[in-house]
Protein backbone atom coordinates (compact mmCIF):
# COMPACT_ATOMS: atom_id res chain seq x y z
CA UNK A 1 0.00 0.00 0.00
CA UNK A 2 1.11 3.60 -1.29
CA UNK A 3 1.22 6.13 1.22
CA UNK A 4 0.86 10.04 0.59
CA UNK A 5 4.61 10.50 1.45
CA UNK A 6 5.07 7.88 -1.41
CA UNK A 7 2.74 9.60 -3.85
CA UNK A 8 4.73 13.20 -2.97
CA UNK A 9 7.90 11.59 -3.65
CA UNK A 10 6.95 10.50 -6.80
CA UNK A 11 5.24 13.79 -8.22
CA UNK A 12 8.31 16.62 -6.71
CA UNK A 13 10.22 16.88 -9.72
CA UNK A 14 7.02 17.10 -12.08
CA UNK A 15 5.61 20.26 -13.35
CA UNK A 16 1.46 20.37 -13.52
CA UNK A 17 -1.01 23.26 -15.71
CA UNK A 18 -3.94 23.07 -14.25
CA UNK A 19 -6.63 25.32 -17.09
CA UNK A 20 -9.18 27.07 -15.42
CA UNK A 21 -7.47 26.20 -12.12
CA UNK A 22 -8.47 29.57 -10.36
CA UNK A 23 -11.92 28.19 -8.73
CA UNK A 24 -14.08 25.54 -8.75
CA UNK A 25 -12.81 22.01 -9.52
CA UNK A 26 -9.85 23.49 -11.17
CA UNK A 27 -9.07 24.75 -8.15
CA UNK A 28 -9.45 22.23 -6.08
CA UNK A 29 -7.06 20.04 -8.49
CA UNK A 30 -5.08 22.13 -8.61
CA UNK A 31 -4.56 22.16 -4.99
CA UNK A 32 -4.57 18.35 -4.48
CA UNK A 33 -1.69 18.01 -7.14
CA UNK A 34 0.58 21.05 -5.29
CA UNK A 35 -0.39 18.92 -1.86
CA UNK A 36 1.46 15.90 -3.82
CA UNK A 37 4.40 17.75 -4.68
CA UNK A 38 3.72 19.08 -8.29
CA UNK A 39 4.43 22.60 -9.19
CA UNK A 40 1.55 23.77 -10.32
CA UNK A 41 1.05 25.97 -13.03
CA UNK A 42 -2.61 27.63 -13.22
CA UNK A 43 -4.43 29.29 -16.40
CA UNK A 44 -6.91 30.89 -15.94
CA UNK A 45 -8.30 34.38 -17.16
CA UNK A 46 -8.05 35.51 -13.21
CA UNK A 47 -6.11 35.35 -10.52
CA UNK A 48 -6.48 32.25 -8.15
CA UNK A 49 -8.22 32.28 -4.88
CA UNK A 50 -6.09 30.51 -3.40
CA UNK A 51 -2.74 32.10 -2.08
CA UNK A 52 -0.38 29.34 -2.63
CA UNK A 53 -1.09 28.84 -6.48
CA UNK A 54 -0.98 32.95 -7.05
CA UNK A 55 2.96 32.93 -7.68
CA UNK A 56 3.05 30.61 -10.29
CA UNK A 57 -0.30 31.94 -12.00
CA UNK A 58 -0.59 32.86 -15.44
CA UNK A 59 -3.20 35.56 -16.56
CA UNK A 60 -4.50 34.69 -20.20
CA UNK A 61 -8.12 34.16 -22.02
CA UNK A 62 -8.03 30.85 -22.73
CA UNK A 63 -10.49 31.85 -25.60
CA UNK A 64 -7.71 33.77 -27.39
CA UNK A 65 -6.00 31.52 -29.69
CA UNK A 66 -2.79 33.46 -29.86
CA UNK A 67 -2.64 34.67 -26.46
CA UNK A 68 -3.07 31.15 -25.44
CA UNK A 69 -0.52 30.08 -28.25
CA UNK A 70 1.84 32.81 -26.23
CA UNK A 71 1.55 32.16 -23.15
CA UNK A 72 1.65 28.12 -23.58
CA UNK A 73 4.89 28.17 -25.56
CA UNK A 74 6.34 30.32 -22.65
CA UNK A 75 5.71 27.74 -20.09
CA UNK A 76 6.96 24.72 -22.08
CA UNK A 77 10.33 27.01 -22.65
CA UNK A 78 10.65 27.85 -18.88
CA UNK A 79 9.23 24.59 -17.32
CA UNK A 80 9.41 20.72 -18.52
CA UNK A 81 5.74 19.53 -17.85
CA UNK A 82 4.63 16.36 -17.57
CA UNK A 83 0.53 16.71 -16.29
CA UNK A 84 -1.54 18.59 -18.05
CA UNK A 85 -5.26 19.36 -16.91
CA UNK A 86 -7.39 20.70 -19.59
CA UNK A 87 -10.31 22.06 -16.89
CA UNK A 88 -11.61 24.97 -18.05
CA UNK A 89 -15.11 25.19 -19.14
CA UNK A 90 -18.43 27.56 -19.02
CA UNK A 91 -22.25 26.37 -19.77
CA UNK A 92 -24.61 28.27 -21.62
CA UNK A 93 -27.75 27.30 -20.68
CA UNK A 94 -30.47 27.51 -23.13
CA UNK A 95 -33.23 25.04 -24.61
CA UNK A 96 -32.75 24.22 -28.22
CA UNK A 97 -35.26 26.74 -29.78
CA UNK A 98 -33.19 29.52 -27.62
CA UNK A 99 -29.77 28.31 -28.50
CA UNK A 100 -27.65 30.98 -30.33
CA UNK A 101 -24.43 30.45 -32.34
CA UNK A 102 -22.43 33.06 -31.00
CA UNK A 103 -22.49 30.92 -27.80
CA UNK A 104 -21.80 28.03 -29.59
CA UNK A 105 -18.55 29.90 -31.14
CA UNK A 106 -17.54 30.92 -28.01
CA UNK A 107 -17.65 26.88 -25.83
CA UNK A 108 -16.29 25.60 -28.63
CA UNK A 109 -13.50 28.02 -28.43
CA UNK A 110 -13.06 28.20 -24.94
CA UNK A 111 -14.11 24.15 -24.30
CA UNK A 112 -12.30 22.47 -26.65
CA UNK A 113 -9.96 24.98 -28.82
CA UNK A 114 -7.97 25.54 -25.87
CA UNK A 115 -7.45 21.87 -24.90
CA UNK A 116 -6.35 21.06 -28.48
CA UNK A 117 -3.76 24.38 -27.84
CA UNK A 118 -2.61 23.58 -24.81
CA UNK A 119 -1.91 20.34 -25.51
CA UNK A 120 0.25 20.39 -28.57
CA UNK A 121 2.10 22.89 -26.96
CA UNK A 122 3.45 20.91 -24.07
CA UNK A 123 3.47 17.62 -26.12
CA UNK A 124 7.22 17.54 -26.83
CA UNK A 125 8.21 18.20 -23.09
CA UNK A 126 6.28 14.86 -22.30
CA UNK A 127 7.37 13.05 -25.42
CA UNK A 128 11.14 14.50 -23.87
CA UNK A 129 10.55 12.91 -20.95
CA UNK A 130 9.06 9.68 -21.94
CA UNK A 131 5.97 10.09 -20.15
CA UNK A 132 3.34 12.47 -19.38
CA UNK A 133 -0.18 12.62 -18.22
CA UNK A 134 -3.16 14.28 -19.86
CA UNK A 135 -6.64 14.57 -18.05
CA UNK A 136 -9.94 16.14 -19.28
CA UNK A 137 -12.47 17.28 -17.26
CA UNK A 138 -15.53 16.22 -19.56
CA UNK A 139 -19.05 15.71 -17.89
CA UNK A 140 -21.98 13.57 -17.87
CA UNK A 141 -23.88 16.10 -20.05
CA UNK A 142 -22.65 13.58 -22.89
CA UNK A 143 -25.22 11.47 -21.86
CA UNK A 144 -28.16 13.83 -22.30
CA UNK A 145 -29.42 16.99 -20.07
CA UNK A 146 -32.18 19.40 -21.22
CA UNK A 147 -30.51 23.44 -21.65
CA UNK A 148 -27.11 21.84 -22.82
CA UNK A 149 -27.06 21.53 -26.40
CA UNK A 150 -23.79 23.43 -26.74
CA UNK A 151 -21.63 22.14 -23.62
CA UNK A 152 -23.16 19.12 -24.39
CA UNK A 153 -21.49 18.92 -27.63
CA UNK A 154 -18.01 20.50 -26.66
CA UNK A 155 -17.83 17.92 -23.67
CA UNK A 156 -18.50 15.17 -26.44
CA UNK A 157 -15.95 16.85 -28.37
CA UNK A 158 -13.58 16.46 -25.73
CA UNK A 159 -14.32 12.19 -24.75
CA UNK A 160 -13.47 11.53 -28.57
CA UNK A 161 -10.44 13.43 -28.98
CA UNK A 162 -8.99 11.96 -25.90
CA UNK A 163 -10.02 8.74 -27.45
CA UNK A 164 -7.73 9.67 -30.28
CA UNK A 165 -5.09 11.05 -28.42
CA UNK A 166 -4.87 8.11 -25.89
CA UNK A 167 -4.21 5.88 -28.92
CA UNK A 168 -1.42 8.09 -30.27
CA UNK A 169 0.12 9.04 -27.66
CA UNK A 170 0.54 5.49 -25.92
CA UNK A 171 4.47 4.45 -27.43
CA UNK A 172 5.44 7.71 -26.03
CA UNK A 173 4.70 6.74 -22.09
CA UNK A 174 1.88 9.55 -22.37
CA UNK A 175 -1.90 8.40 -20.71
CA UNK A 176 -5.08 10.48 -21.76
CA UNK A 177 -8.04 10.28 -19.68
CA UNK A 178 -11.19 11.68 -19.10
CA UNK A 179 -13.20 12.58 -15.47
CA UNK A 180 -16.92 12.86 -16.29
CA UNK A 181 -18.43 14.77 -12.73
CA UNK A 182 -22.19 15.05 -12.68
CA UNK A 183 -23.29 17.93 -11.24
CA UNK A 184 -21.14 19.63 -8.13
CA UNK A 185 -21.42 21.78 -5.65
CA UNK A 186 -19.70 24.94 -7.28
CA UNK A 187 -20.51 28.75 -8.09
CA UNK A 188 -21.63 28.00 -11.56
CA UNK A 189 -23.56 25.31 -10.30
CA UNK A 190 -25.52 27.27 -8.09
CA UNK A 191 -25.87 30.04 -10.61
CA UNK A 192 -27.55 28.39 -12.82
CA UNK A 193 -29.70 26.07 -10.07
CA UNK A 194 -30.64 28.57 -7.03
CA UNK A 195 -30.43 26.81 -3.56
CA UNK A 196 -33.97 26.93 -3.33
CA UNK A 197 -35.17 26.12 -6.66
CA UNK A 198 -37.47 23.49 -7.22
CA UNK A 199 -34.76 22.81 -9.83
CA UNK A 200 -31.61 22.50 -7.46
CA UNK A 201 -34.00 20.09 -4.85
CA UNK A 202 -34.74 17.87 -7.23
CA UNK A 203 -31.10 17.37 -8.47
CA UNK A 204 -30.54 16.47 -5.04
CA UNK A 205 -33.36 14.47 -4.18
CA UNK A 206 -31.76 12.33 -7.03
CA UNK A 207 -28.34 11.49 -5.39
CA UNK A 208 -28.68 8.65 -2.88
CA UNK A 209 -26.34 10.85 -0.54
CA UNK A 210 -28.61 13.52 -0.48
CA UNK A 211 -26.10 15.77 -0.85
CA UNK A 212 -24.27 17.18 -4.13
CA UNK A 213 -20.44 16.22 -5.16
CA UNK A 214 -17.24 18.70 -4.19
CA UNK A 215 -15.08 20.08 -6.34
CA UNK A 216 -12.71 17.70 -4.11
CA UNK A 217 -14.35 14.40 -5.43
CA UNK A 218 -13.24 15.07 -8.76
CA UNK A 219 -9.75 16.11 -7.51
CA UNK A 220 -9.47 12.61 -6.06
CA UNK A 221 -9.77 10.49 -9.61
CA UNK A 222 -7.80 13.54 -11.20
CA UNK A 223 -5.02 12.59 -9.05
CA UNK A 224 -5.41 9.12 -9.54
CA UNK A 225 -4.63 9.45 -13.34
CA UNK A 226 -1.76 11.79 -12.85
CA UNK A 227 0.59 9.21 -10.83
CA UNK A 228 3.83 7.77 -12.17
CA UNK A 229 2.06 4.39 -11.08
CA UNK A 230 -0.80 5.09 -13.38
CA UNK A 231 0.93 4.31 -16.23
CA UNK A 232 -0.99 1.39 -17.82
CA UNK A 233 -4.42 2.87 -18.46
CA UNK A 234 -6.73 2.31 -21.50
CA UNK A 235 -8.40 5.96 -22.06
CA UNK A 236 -11.05 6.18 -19.53
CA UNK A 237 -13.74 8.02 -18.57
CA UNK A 238 -14.85 7.76 -14.95
CA UNK A 239 -18.25 8.75 -14.38
CA UNK A 240 -18.62 10.54 -10.57
CA UNK A 241 -22.26 10.59 -9.93
CA UNK A 242 -23.65 7.39 -7.77
CA UNK A 243 -22.36 5.44 -4.84
CA UNK A 244 -24.45 2.67 -5.74
CA UNK A 245 -23.44 0.13 -7.81
CA UNK A 246 -25.99 -2.55 -8.27
CA UNK A 247 -29.04 -0.59 -8.81
CA UNK A 248 -31.03 -0.15 -5.19
CA UNK A 249 -27.70 -1.82 -3.78
CA UNK A 250 -25.01 0.08 -1.68
CA UNK A 251 -21.39 -0.91 -2.56
CA UNK A 252 -20.66 -1.73 1.24
CA UNK A 253 -23.61 -4.21 1.55
CA UNK A 254 -22.52 -6.14 -2.19
CA UNK A 255 -19.08 -6.45 -0.64
CA UNK A 256 -20.12 -8.38 2.51
CA UNK A 257 -22.07 -10.54 0.27
CA UNK A 258 -20.31 -13.96 0.36
CA UNK A 259 -18.90 -15.05 -3.32
CA UNK A 260 -19.04 -18.71 -3.80
CA UNK A 261 -15.85 -20.36 -4.83
CA UNK A 262 -15.26 -21.20 -8.23
CA UNK A 263 -15.20 -24.38 -9.51
CA UNK A 264 -13.40 -25.84 -12.35
CA UNK A 265 -14.98 -27.59 -15.14
CA UNK A 266 -14.52 -31.27 -14.24
CA UNK A 267 -15.27 -32.82 -18.32
CA UNK A 268 -14.11 -31.64 -21.49
CA UNK A 269 -17.27 -30.47 -22.47
CA UNK A 270 -18.00 -28.43 -19.33
CA UNK A 271 -14.54 -26.80 -20.57
CA UNK A 272 -15.79 -26.32 -24.07
CA UNK A 273 -18.52 -24.78 -22.38
CA UNK A 274 -16.83 -22.36 -20.03
CA UNK A 275 -14.51 -21.37 -22.92
CA UNK A 276 -17.29 -20.14 -24.79
CA UNK A 277 -18.63 -18.22 -22.02
CA UNK A 278 -15.50 -16.56 -21.31
CA UNK A 279 -15.14 -15.85 -25.04
CA UNK A 280 -18.45 -13.58 -25.16
CA UNK A 281 -18.10 -11.90 -22.09
CA UNK A 282 -14.67 -11.05 -23.12
CA UNK A 283 -16.17 -9.52 -26.56
CA UNK A 284 -19.09 -8.29 -24.45
CA UNK A 285 -16.89 -6.79 -22.03
CA UNK A 286 -14.51 -4.82 -24.74
CA UNK A 287 -17.57 -2.79 -25.88
CA UNK A 288 -18.81 -1.80 -22.17
CA UNK A 289 -15.90 -0.75 -20.15
CA UNK A 290 -16.01 2.14 -18.35
CA UNK A 291 -18.52 4.03 -17.51
CA UNK A 292 -21.18 1.50 -18.85
CA UNK A 293 -20.95 -1.20 -16.15
CA UNK A 294 -24.26 -1.53 -15.86
CA UNK A 295 -24.69 -2.67 -19.79
CA UNK A 296 -22.04 -5.15 -19.60
CA UNK A 297 -23.66 -6.63 -16.41
CA UNK A 298 -26.81 -6.88 -18.46
CA UNK A 299 -25.03 -8.47 -21.76
CA UNK A 300 -23.00 -10.91 -19.42
CA UNK A 301 -26.16 -12.20 -18.03
CA UNK A 302 -27.73 -13.30 -21.49
CA UNK A 303 -24.43 -14.38 -22.85
CA UNK A 304 -24.73 -17.13 -19.58
CA UNK A 305 -27.89 -17.86 -20.39
CA UNK A 306 -26.68 -18.41 -24.23
CA UNK A 307 -23.89 -20.56 -22.78
CA UNK A 308 -24.19 -23.73 -25.08
CA UNK A 309 -24.01 -21.57 -28.72
CA UNK A 310 -21.02 -20.80 -30.41
CA UNK A 311 -19.50 -17.45 -29.96
CA UNK A 312 -20.08 -16.50 -33.59
CA UNK A 313 -24.10 -17.15 -32.99
CA UNK A 314 -24.10 -15.60 -30.01
CA UNK A 315 -27.63 -13.08 -30.57
CA UNK A 316 -27.76 -10.03 -28.44
CA UNK A 317 -31.38 -8.71 -29.27
CA UNK A 318 -32.59 -8.13 -25.74
CA UNK A 319 -29.97 -6.08 -24.96
CA UNK A 320 -29.58 -4.08 -28.27
CA UNK A 321 -32.73 -2.71 -27.85
CA UNK A 322 -32.15 -1.92 -24.33
CA UNK A 323 -29.28 0.22 -25.12
CA UNK A 324 -30.32 1.28 -28.20
CA UNK A 325 -26.93 0.02 -29.65
CA UNK A 326 -26.00 -2.82 -32.35
CA UNK A 327 -23.41 -5.34 -31.38
CA UNK A 328 -22.02 -7.56 -32.89
CA UNK A 329 -20.16 -10.61 -32.58
CA UNK A 330 -18.56 -12.68 -34.98
CA UNK A 331 -16.01 -15.24 -34.16
CA UNK A 332 -14.68 -13.64 -30.85
CA UNK A 333 -13.84 -9.93 -32.70
CA UNK A 334 -16.77 -7.28 -32.02
CA UNK A 335 -17.75 -4.53 -33.71
CA UNK A 336 -19.69 -1.65 -32.30
CA UNK A 337 -22.24 0.99 -34.01
CA UNK A 338 -23.95 3.29 -31.86
CA UNK A 339 -27.55 4.91 -33.87
CA UNK A 340 -27.33 8.51 -34.05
Amino acid sequence: MHSHSDQSRTSQHHCAVVTGGARNIGQAIALRLQQEGYQVIVVDIVEPEAASLQADAVLVDLADADASRRVMAKIAERHTVTRLINNVGIVAPALLEETRLEDFDTLMHLNVRSALICTQALLPSMKAAGMGRIVINASRVVLGKEARTIYSATKGALQSMARTWALELAEHGITVNCVCPRALATSAFWENNPPDSERARRIIDNIPLKRMGQPEDVAQAVSFFCDDRSGFDRPNAVCLRRCYGRIGQPRAARSAQATPPYAPPSSASAWASELAWRRSYSAISSVTGGAQGLLKRLLAGVAAVLIARPIAQVRLEDARRTHRQKIFVDHGRCHQRTRC
